[in-house]
């Protein structure tokens, strides 16, 4: 990805607060968590229990992915950001 499209992108997701993640279920079955996040370079990270649906969910399968966007009323308007990726466990201290 260019640089440039890079920097929007950044730039985008810190006037955000949340992101709608996707993950996957044991069953295969979809499934989309309001997450605050913030970013950290390229990786965009969030904390969660252990015990969360997301958290088992992203052990068993470590596709994700997310969106996040503006509301808007107007839809030929709506603006937003997709992106999909591997999830890594980072422990406390680290």
């Amino acid at each position: 990805m260019p640089d440039e499209i890079k920097a929007r992108i950044r730039e985008y997701l810190d006037e955000r607060m949340y992101i709608n993640l996707g993950t996957v279920c044991a069953d295969g079955t979809p499934l989309v968590h309001t997450v605050g996040f913030v970013t950290d370079g390229d990786a965009v990270c969030f904390v969660t229990d252990k015990r969360t649906r997301k958290a088992q969910n992203i052990v068993g399968n470590k596709a994700v992915a997310f969106t996040s966007d503006k509301d808007e009323p107007e839809i030929a308007k709506i603006q937003g950001v997709q992106m999909s990726g591997t999830a890594l466990r980072v422990e406390d201290g680290a």
